[in-house]
């Protein structure tokens, strides 16, 4: 009995030795200041548990005026104030994303193997680097990026920074704020005009009917904008929804976005922003996707987009939006976590 005491105090022991071990490993997160970026970057050292450092990088003059792939593959595309953060002590690990934080990452990784050969810096990156992938130990990629390998690990969509702390905290901030509109609620996520497609007036002006029908049969609306929806986009569609009972965040005050996810029975999302149509996937919730006009590119699309919108509805997160909401349940989305354990399990 004596020594089957010793053995689970031993045991006991070596379990806090390690988490302690586990807890104090260095991680820096390296990305540009875009926030889709950081927040992926950000989201996944949370995830871990490890204390983390940002370090947010800026490119200089004349680099920032040339395609990403002649940046050089150092520090030395940076500004004089972000280069001199990149310093010893070197990380146990580096989490970066974006293809400019590539370059910066591998030789954070060259400096520490110069120093100290029989250690290594640990190299996890998000999407597709654009440089050999040798380069790293981990890289974690959406579906629709084509790269596999050995050290590739994919997952549908992007890395969301939620839990379910946020969640709860916002729901219970803005909770009252809800309160009076009818149920069920719809959350509607609107995004903008990017390198693939275009929020028309058309594409307003249909959404303002579809919502309006939809309030005609019973649902309370929660409406957000986004940095990159139009002006005069915004006030169309405000216009229009005047009359609907609705909560409508212009961009301005409190961001209500997380009580949206947490607090909707069902969330509409356009199709520009690959984050959100993750983010709302993330909730298990029935998640519809509103089409918007497509760029055309010598006649043909841009096909990431399409991969990623295919590949979702294939795997059953999310249906094409058609002006009827219909509910069911599908099990949430949580890539971050699944690539926080794979990294664990890669690291040890």
């Amino acid at each position: 009995m004596f020594n089957l005491f010793i053995f689970h105090v031993y045991d006991a022991i070596l379990k806090r030795a390690d988490s302690a071990m586990i807890t104090h490993k260095k991680v820096w997160v390296l990305s540009e200041a875009k926030m889709g970026m950081m927040n992926q970057a950000v989201g996944l050292a949370e995830a871990l548990g490890w204390s983390y450092e940002i370090k947010t990088l800026k490119g200089r003059h004349p680099w920032t005026s040339l395609p990403v792939w002649l940046w050089p593959k150092t520090e030395h595309g940076q500004t004089q104030a972000v280069a001199e953060t990149l310093q010893k002590p070197w990380p146990d690990m580096t989490i970066s994303c974006g293809r400019r934080a590539a370059g910066v990452a591998r030789w954070v990784k060259q400096q520490v193997r110069k120093e100290k050969p029989e250690i290594s810096c640990f190299s996890v990156h998000i999407q597709d680097p654009l440089i050999d992938p040798k380069n790293f130990d981990l890289l974690i990629l959406p579906d629709h990026d084509r790269l596999r390998g050995e050290a590739v690990v994919t997952y549908p969509g992007s890395l969301p920074h939620l839990t379910e702390e946020k969640i709860t905290e916002s729901v219970r901030h803005f909770a009252e704020k809800f309160a009076a509109l009818p149920r069920p609620l719809l959350a509607v996520l609107i995004g903008g005009d990017n390198k693939v497609y275009r929020l028309s007036d058309a594409c307003i002006l249909k959404l303002a009917d579809h919502l309006k029908a939809l309030s005609g049969q019973g649902y309370g609306l929660l409406v957000s904008v986004s940095r990159r929806t139009g002006e005069a986009q915004r006030r169309l569609l405000e216009n229009a929804m005047q009359d609907l009972p609705a909560y409508f965040w212009t961009g301005e005050g409190e961001n209500p976005y997380f009580a949206y996810l947490g607090l909707a029975d069902a969330l509409l999302v356009t199709a520009d922003s690959v984050n959100m149509v993750t983010e709302a996937a993330w909730t298990g919730k029935p998640v519809y996707v509103l089409e918007m006009e497509e760029k055309k590119f010598f006649g043909r699309s841009k096909g990431k987009f399409r991969r990623f919108h295919d590949s979702m509805r294939l795997a059953g997160y999310c249906r094409p939006f058609e002006g009827k909401i219909d509910h069911w349940a599908k099990k949430p989305l949580r890539n971050t976590h699944m690539a926080a354990e794979e990294i664990k399990k890669r690291f040890f």
